[in-house]
């Protein structure tokens, strides 16, 4: 299959599944199912509806309320909030599946641009509407490769008269790459699930990014956990990155338990975006002598924040450097024997396991609140 002009979406809610032995998108070709998804006030019922003036979610939002599988993105984006029944919201971003590994030598070239963005909200006497959320986009394929862009972005914010009148734009969507003969060095290009671009009106009303996995050498992991690595990647990536625009600290870009009984995560890598809050969310309810468990190895954490609200364990040597890390209440980190504060803040309201030696070098914060525990 090639692609050298334009495949678009049609409909609301919409879902669409590329299958062929090869998929190529040229450097001018699109594939784009932006403002796909649900209309104005409208989601998935795993979703959070949000309140006034602000845009859909999806890949993040308020802590623990985001929705969708991040890395199994189905879900189409949901619709920005309407102002006041003046200005309807964006439309969110709709699902693409991308199906290409019959064979070993079954590749996705991406050199043009594939979309399931959100739509910007509408504007409509003196009020803008809140964008449309990201949408999902799974690519499954046995290699992956060229230099264009994927994007799950959400919708521009609607411009209002004033700053007053104007909304947020949509959270960022969910992509994930599960691909089984190459690494992710082999794509040149971009792939991103951020928040849309605000109004200039009022540029600080700026939804949260949503995330980005990659499953590297899909199904090579014979010994896989299968709860915590259920499709055998010899390497899971997770990226939460906004770009240049500067997250709200109540938008938080998460992961959640999305299949049932699923009480534990493993990351090998995780990347925060400059300023970006962090979420693993909670499960329903909180079990105090129970088997919540969230395992994060991060190799690189340059920038942004970490929030843990379940039991989590951080592997290898830990500095705490750009990026801010808390553990709410109820929440229990299990750390390396040293820790090292730099530059950061490190905040516990719950169980800090492990930990021998604290250095807090120059320009650090930790703050211990009386909930909190450390061993």
């Amino acid at each position: 299959m090639r692609i050298a002009g334009s495949i678009r979406g049609s409909g609301k809610a919409g879902h669409l599944t590329l299958e062929s032995q090869s998929v190529v998108v040229t450097a001018l070709g699109k594939v784009s199912l932006e403002g796909n998804g649900y209309e104005s006030d409208k989601r998935h019922e795993s979703c959070h509806a949000g309140g006034s003036y602000e845009g859909g979610f999806h890949g993040g939002g308020p802590a623990g309320k985001a929705c969708g599988d991040y890395e199994w993105p189905v879900l189409v984006g949901a619709g920005g909030i309407q102002y006041a029944s003046y200005s309807n919201g964006g439309t969110g971003g709709g699902s693409l599946l991308i199906l290409c590994n019959h064979t070993h030598d079954s590749e996705v070239v991406i050199d043009g641009t594939v979309s399931v963005a959100g739509a910007a909200g509408s504007q409509a006497a003196s009020y803008g509407g809140g964008g449309g959320a990201g949408g999902s986009m799974l690519v499954v394929a046995s290699r992956l490769s060229g230099s264009g862009t994927l994007s799950a972005d959400g919708g521009g914010s609607g411009a209002g008269t004033t700053s007053g009148y104007t909304s947020y734009s949509g959270s960022g969507g969910r992509i994930a790459l599960h691909i089984t003969q190459t690494r992710r060095a082999a794509f040149a290009g971009t792939v991103r699930a951020r928040a849309g671009q605000p109004s200039p009106v009022s540029p600080m009303r700026i939804g949260p990014p949503g995330t980005v996995f990659w499953c590297d050498l899909a199904g090579s992991r014979a010994d896989a956990d299968p709860e915590t690595n259920r499709h055998g990647c010899a390497t899971r990536r997770l990226e939460v990155d906004n770009g240049d625009l500067v997250t709200p600290s109540g938008y938080h870009g998460q992961i959640l338990a999305t299949a049932p009984g699923r009480t534990r995560f493993e990351i090998d890598q995780l990347h925060l975006g400059q300023g970006i809050p962090f979420s693993l969310s909670p499960l329903g309810s909180f079990h105090a002598t129970g088997h919540l468990l969230s395992h994060v190895q991060p190799n690189d954490v340059d920038g942004g924040g970490l929030t843990t609200q379940t039991r989590s364990t951080v592997m290898r040597p830990l500095e705490v450097s750009v990026a801010s890390i808390r553990v709410h209440e109820h929440g229990r980190v299990v750390v390396p024997p040293t820790v090292v504060v730099r530059g950061a803040s490190l905040t516990v309201d719950g169980e800090v396991v492990g930990l021998h030696s604290l250095l807090l070098d120059r320009g650090s914060v930790t703050t211990l609140s009386r909930t909190a525990a450390c061993g």
